[in-house]
């Protein structure tokens, strides 16, 4: 539900803020809720430890649903050419379900050797390196028009 609602503002800034300062905005925000509920493991108080565990994540959620969750789909949708782009977002989707599979296939193993904590901390330092990645390497194509898709840095 929550991933729901909060989806709804990246129906009005996706356009007007952007999609790559969308990622930048709320990539790092994920980054450090993960790093709270892992922290929040460390707790000695167990009812301390569930709300703050629990605050991480919902804030998580919170976080993704305006920028990691829609931006992608918008993003893989205008990036490829017109002739290609069936191809290309079909492509786009099944890498994104192929690694939605690989964590929910890898996640049991990952909290068996990593602790609970230790696999908060491991998805953090993914999110902070996939925003990283963004900043470096992930254009704005915000306001572009479909046929500047092709080559979104060669702005003027």
């Amino acid at each position: 539900m929550f991933n729901f609602i909060f989806a709804f503002p990246a129906v009005r800034t996706i356009d007007t803020f952007g999609r790559r300062k969308l990622l930048l905005c709320t990539l790092p925000l994920m980054t450090v809720f993960l790093l709270l509920a892992a922290g929040g493991f460390y707790a000695t108080d167990s009812t301390a430890k569930l709300a703050v565990v629990a605050l991480g994540i919902y804030l998580y959620i919170i976080a993704y649903s305006p920028g990691e969750g829609p931006v992608p789909f918008v993003y893989s949708a205008e990036a490829f050419p017109s002739a290609m782009r069936d191809v290309g977002m079909s492509f786009a989707v099944f890498v994104c379900w192929l690694f939605n599979s690989i964590v929910g296939l890898t996640f049991s193993s990952i909290l068996d050797n990593f602790t609970p904590p230790g696999a908060f901390f491991w998805y953090a330092g993914w999110n902070a390196a996939l925003t990283v990645a963004i900043y470096l390497f992930l254009p704005e194509t915000k306001a572009l028009s479909l046929a500047r898709m092709a080559y979104p840095r060669n702005t003027e």
